[in-house]
C-alpha cells in the first residue's frame, strides 16, 4: 500500500488492540480495532490448584494474573489450594 501523504511504502502491523497500515516515513496511518479471539471468548472457565509443593514468586504472579487478583490474594490461594473461577 502506498502512503497518501508522502507516497512511501506503508507497512502492515498489529500493535495491542489496533491493526492497520502505517507509513514509516511520515507516520500517516489507517488503523482499526483488533481484538484477539481469546478476548472474545465468552466461555466461563475454572482453574484448580493442587499439588503445589513450593509457593514461589513465579507461581504467585501466574495465579495473580490468571485470577485477576493481587499478589497477596494469589499467595493465599496457592497456600490454601483454593480453586479459582475465571470468567473471560
Amino acid at each position: 500500500m502506498i502512503c497518501e501523504k508522502c507516497k512511501g511504502k506503508m507497512n502492515w502491523s498489529i500493535e495491542g488492540a489496533t491493526q492497520g497500515w502505517r507509513c514509516p516515513m511520515c507516520g500517516w496511518n489507517i488503523i482499526t480495532t483488533y481484538i484477539e479471539d481469546i478476548d472474545r471468548d465468552e466461555t466461563e472457565y475454572s482453574l484448580y490448584i493442587k499439588n503445589v509443593t513450593e509457593v514461589d514468586a513465579e507461581k504467585i504472579k501466574f495465579v495473580a494474573k490468571t485470577a485477576n487478583v493481587n499478589f497477596v490474594i494469589a499467595k493465599q490461594m496457592l497456600e490454601k489450594k483454593r480453586s479459582m473461577y475465571i470468567k473471560s
